[in-house]
């Protein structure tokens, strides 16, 4: 049997050709209410989602959070040192994989460093011996890696579990889509 392929240069043409078709099907529901004068019209499909999602954040704030947070703060300096620090350090692969995306091997390999040391040295982050041991904390995110790459701001399609800390997973909304700016 003769296999046919597409030459790989043609895939990336093809496929960006069917999504500009795809893209020329959406539009408004026919329902949507007139905008007053004067206003922009806004379309958001997601905002159903968006509305359940921030209803139940409401909840979880109210009845779980903010007791939480308010016990918290009497807690002392040391404890509380090492709660900010563990999830510092649940932080710390989302940091490295937009480091390596980035394409900056040296500040990828001290988040890697810093993560594997305080997960074991530091007890499982609660203490944070890299800083001690000369490797600073730094910052990275999907909004700079995509800014590293030429995106600019705007609404960008890009994953959650590299741009969100560990700790706001259960929370997200929409999780997918997030806007850039």
């Amino acid at each position: 049997m003769i296999e046919r392929r597409l030459p790989a240069r043609t895939r990336p043409l093809i496929v960006g050709i069917l999504l500009i078709f795809l893209g020329a099907c959406a539009h408004a529901p026919d329902n949507d209410p007139p905008t007053p004068p004067g206003r922009v019209a806004v379309h958001d499909p997601a905002e159903p989602v968006n509305r359940a999602v921030f209803g139940f954040n409401r909840v979880l704030d109210t009845v779980l959070l903010k007791p939480l947070a308010t016990a918290y703060g009497w807690l002392p300096e040391p404890v509380n040192d090492g709660v900010h620090n563990v999830v510092s350090n649940l932080g710390e692969p989302g940091v490295f994989i937009n480091d390596l995306l980035q394409g900056n091997g040296r500040r990828s390999a001290n988040t890697l460093g810093r993560f594997l040391t305080n997960s074991t040295v530091g007890v499982l982050g609660i203490f944070d011996v890299a800083s001690h041991w000369s490797m600073p904390y730094h910052d990275a995110d999907m909004g700079q890696t995509l800014g590293v790459w030429g995106i600019g701001a705007g609404p960008t399609a890009r994953p959650w579990t590299a741009s969100r800390p560990a700790s706001a997973w259960p929370v997200s909304s929409t999780a997918a889509i997030r806007l850039c700016r």
